[in-house]
């Protein structure tokens, strides 16, 4: 095995896309949309796709024109699998890649890496505290409230977050606790501009803006000090060629975001960083809480079944698929054009979003987010 710490250096601003853009179907229907915001982390789906691609560069094995012979066939489906990331289907396998965890933030200091996650969203934006505790709703003095729903169902609520605050947009050092503004982190970076048709005339209602994202750099820091990065478990035992030390420059996301990539090799992982990780398990309050450390996809049953309260936002989500080993109608079409969006949207809870349930529901609620297709690509991954 070999595991890697990859880091991923946006050239410029990057934009990573949502469900809602320009142009978008809602119900159907195409709707138009004059603002375009981009997201703050890319997909998990679309890291799988970059480390895939990767795989083939590597090996000689990426051809445009995907016009392969049998036998090159059959070596990409043992590096990469034979399919893309569905999420219906139980048993995905991408070959060599055995596991991804999710996207986090890397600050490069000259002694060490900090890394970096969203805040759990149970800490508002607004509150003096420097860091993060993650049972602040359950200290020693019991700091949460019971109450009644109309259900005649007892809820304890947490009493240290302000629902009227909302939610802190923040970030996280996942050892220390530290808390980090976000505007300390990303910046803004806004273009305005009009569309014109292909005679090279303004349309109706052509102004729009697009809404990029830059990190904030360290200026007093002799170089770039923030990056992207995620771990990968990459299975290279009969590989002749490996990741150590391989660097590249990849498209990710879109508007022409462009990223140089590096490897790492490291021997830990992500959950050894998390400090405050112990400490959920000696909750002995009426309330046991759960960190969703990346997006999470848990069926609407299970979830209200088994969550009784959650801090939380959900994102849309939409794979892309290329079956482009069987399809003869794809044949001699470039690589980047054999994509075809699904037909299915499916909604995920947002990374940083806290479930609370009770001790009867807990085991429950735990398996119903432990999914191992999910887990292997990073997503539904929690403390």
């Amino acid at each position: 095995m070999g595991k890697y710490l990859v880091k991923l250096k946006p050239v410029e601003s990057f934009f990573f896309g949502g469900e809602r853009g320009f142009d978008f179907y809602e119900n159907d229907t195409k709707a138009k949309n004059n603002i375009v915001k981009s997201k703050e982390f890319p997909q998990q789906s679309s890291i799988l796709g970059m480390i895939r691609k990767e795989i083939l560069v590597l090996n000689g094995l990426l051809n445009e024109k995907w016009d392969y012979p049998p036998h090159e066939k059959e070596k990409m489906e043992q590096l990469i699998g034979k399919k893309s990331f569905n999420i219906t289907n139980p048993t995905d396998d991408f070959g060599i890649i055995k596991t991804i965890s999710p996207v986090f933030m890397v600050q490069e200091t000259q002694s060490n890496d900090r890394f970096l996650i969203k805040i759990p969203k149970d800490h508002n934006q607004n509150k003096d505290s420097e860091k993060y505790d993650p049972l602040n709703f359950n200290d020693s003095k019991g700091s949460y409230l019971k109450v009644k729903t109309n259900l005649s169902k007892e809820v304890y609520l947490p009493v240290n977050f302000d629902s009227k605050k909302g939610l802190s947009e923040d970030f996280l050092d996942i050892e220390t606790g530290e808390i980090l503004a976000q505007d300390k982190v990303l910046i803004k970076d806004s273009s305005i501009g009009i569309k014109l048709d292909d005679n090279h005339k303004t349309q109706n209602y052509s102004l729009f803006r697009l809404e990029r994202y830059k990190f904030n750099y360290d200026k007093n820091y002799e170089k770039s000090n923030k990056c992207f990065g995620f771990i990968l478990d990459i299975d290279e035992k009969d590989q002749p060629i490996t990741f150590n030390n391989y660097k590249n420059i990849v498209n990710l996301g879109g508007e022409s975001s462009y990223f140089s990539m590096s490897f790492e090799n490291i021997n830990f992982d992500l959950k050894d960083k998390v400090d405050f990780e112990n400490k959920k398990n000696i909750l002995n309050e009426p309330y046991c809480k759960i960190i969703l450390l990346s997006d999470t996809y848990i069926s609407k049953d299970a979830y209200e079944q088994n969550c009784i309260y959650s801090i939380s936002k959900k994102i849309d989500f939409r794979t892309l698929s290329s079956e482009n080993y069987n399809s003869n109608k794809e044949k001699g079409k470039p690589y980047y054009k054999r994509f075809e969006k699904s037909k299915n949207r499916y909604s995920l809870l947002e990374k940083g979003s806290v479930l609370f349930t009770n001790k009867d529901r807990y085991h429950e609620l735990i398996e119903s987010i432990n999914n191992s297709n999910f887990q292997k690509i990073g997503y539904n991954i929690f403390i």
